[in-house]
């Protein structure tokens, strides 16, 4: 079961790595693909692409706790903590 969500999870991401370069002003695209990489849990990757969103939309601060989560799932909690101030 696992690999064939692991195979819908890639898709999913392909798809959204697609609808960003048809359209490279939608930020939200960013932010779902940094859930994606979560999803796979490749959290570094996830936080390349929240801080990216986070750049082009400062206001959002869901990026801000995604970021902090991933680094939780990876058992560094101090940085965890430190994300969320």
């Amino acid at each position: 079961v696992r690999i064939l969500t692991t195979y819908f999870d890639i898709q999913q991401l392909i798809c959204k790595q697609k609808a960003r370069q048809v359209d490279p002003t939608d930020s939200s695209f960013l932010f779902n693909i940094g859930l994606c990489y979560v999803d796979l849990s490749n959290y570094e990757e996830a936080r390349k692409y929240f801080n990216i969103h986070l750049a082009e939309s400062p206001d959002d601060p869901v990026s801000l706790i995604e970021i902090a989560n991933s680094y939780y799932a990876q058992g560094q909690h101090d940085l965890s903590i430190r994300s969320y101030q």
